[in-house]
């Protein structure tokens, strides 16, 4: 099972800031975006590289289309062969949506390359019956990593009245743990689950959690005793977080 904490980076500058940062939020991870839908990034190699050098795993991430399962089962080996350690499918975009045979395609394409299924990982929204047209349980059948839930402080606007406390509750405790409990039931498994924190609360991340309103959302998450979480994304993770993050005690993956 995944132990650590990881860091999120997309954009090319977000990249040293990410390197820079891990150390200090003990992270042990960073998943860096290498493809939108069959599109790969170039320079991917030297980004692991980089990575690698900086004593981290380097996992990949892909915006996921389904548009065409076989060239976006080639993201995923391109990924590998670059010294990526694990790929996330990012499953939110509506394009994917009613795209089931599609994603089972996608699950055939990787098999056939002979891609390992315990490196793959479903990055879903946290509440799932409210996207019940997306694919979650067809990439959970090769997705044996585990959900990577987006638990985002994004959910509630800047302006909201409701108390982080109660913001919080809902995303976490009812959403990511609430739902996974009871679609697990449903589909008759537990796939490993590893939130994503995202401590803002505008598209843009302008808007900030500050210390105390974030370790809300920490003590929430702690209460479930994760082995690996990770926080979205390096551009938006104020240094004063930092040390909240590295505090932060995991389960042993082991146990």
């Amino acid at each position: 099972m995944l132990k650590g904490k990881g860091v999120w980076a997309y954009r090319e500058q977000e990249l040293p800031r990410a390197i820079q940062i891990a150390p200090q939020m003990g992270a042990t991870h960073v998943l860096y975006k290498v493809a939108h839908g069959a599109n790969y990034r170039s320079g991917m190699a030297q980004v692991a590289q980089a990575i690698k050098a900086a004593n981290l795993i380097p996992y990949a991430w892909a915006w996921l289309l389904l548009d065409d399962p076989q060239a976006e089962a080639q993201m995923v080996v391109r990924a590998f062969h670059d010294g990526f350690e694990g790929y996330v499918f990012d499953t939110e975009a509506s394009q994917c949506r009613n795209r089931f045979a599609q994603a089972t395609e996608l699950g055939r394409y990787l098999d056939l390359a002979g891609i390992d299924g315990a490196k793959l990982y479903n990055c879903s929204f946290p509440a799932i019956s409210y996207h019940t047209d997306l694919p979650y349980e067809q990439l959970n059948v090769f997705c044996k990593g585990g959900l990577m839930p987006m638990s985002y402080g994004t959910y509630y606007a800047p302006t909201s009245p409701v108390p982080p406390e109660e913001q919080a509750q809902r995303v976490i405790d009812e959403w990511t743990y609430g739902q996974y409990k009871e679609w697990s039931g449903r589909w008759g498994y537990r796939p490993p689950l590893h939130p994503v924190l995202g401590p803002y609360h505008d598209e843009h991340g302008s808007v900030r959690m500050p210390p105390d309103e974030f370790q809300v959302w920490l003590d929430h998450l702690a209460a479930y005793d994760p082995s690996f979480f990770s926080v979205f994304t390096a551009a938006v993770i104020n240094d004063d977080l930092l040390p909240l993050i590295r505090a932060f005690r995991l389960r042993d993956a082991a146990a």
